[in-house]
C-alpha cells in the first residue's frame, strides 16, 4: 500500500542524507558511489531493523530465551555489523570524526 512504499522511501532518502552529510566530498568515481550506495543501503537495513524491532514486545535470541532487550536480538547484530562494515568500507571517503560508534572511536 502507498503507506508502506512511503515508510520504505522515507528509509531510504534519509539513510542517502545521513551517508552525503558525512562524506568529506561527493565521490570521484563510479567504485566510490557503489560504496556509498551500499553503506545508505546498509544504514536503512539498520533503521529498519531497529525500527522493527522496538514495535515488539518480546523478543527470542538465538538461545530461545525471551527478553525486551532488542540488542540481544540476532537480527539487531547482523544489522549493526553490517552497518558499520559498510560505514568502515567507506572512511576513506568521509570527513574527519564522521562516524562514532559505541565509544570507540571514528570508524
Amino acid at each position: 500500500d502507498a503507506e508502506t512504499v512511503r515508510k520504505y522511501r522515507d528509509l531510504a532518502e534519509s539513510a542517502v542524507c545521513y551517508i552525503e552529510s558525512k562524506l568529506a566530498a561527493p565521490p570521484q568515481n563510479t567504485a566510490a558511489q557503489i560504496r556509498c550506495e551500499h553503506a545508505a543501503a546498509a544504514v536503512a537495513l539498520y533503521d529498519y531493523t531497529l525500527s522493527e524491532l522496538l514495535q515488539e514486545t518480546t523478543l527470542v535470541t538465538a538461545e530461545g530465551k525471551l527478553t525486551t532487550n532488542y540488542k540481544e536480538s540476532a537480527r539487531y547484530q547482523a544489522a549493526l555489523a553490517l552497518r558499520n562494515t559498510s560505514l568502515e568500507q567507506i572512511n576513506d571517503l568521509t570527513a574527519p570524526d564522521a562516524f562514532f560508534f559505541e565509544g570507540v572511536g571514528r570508524i
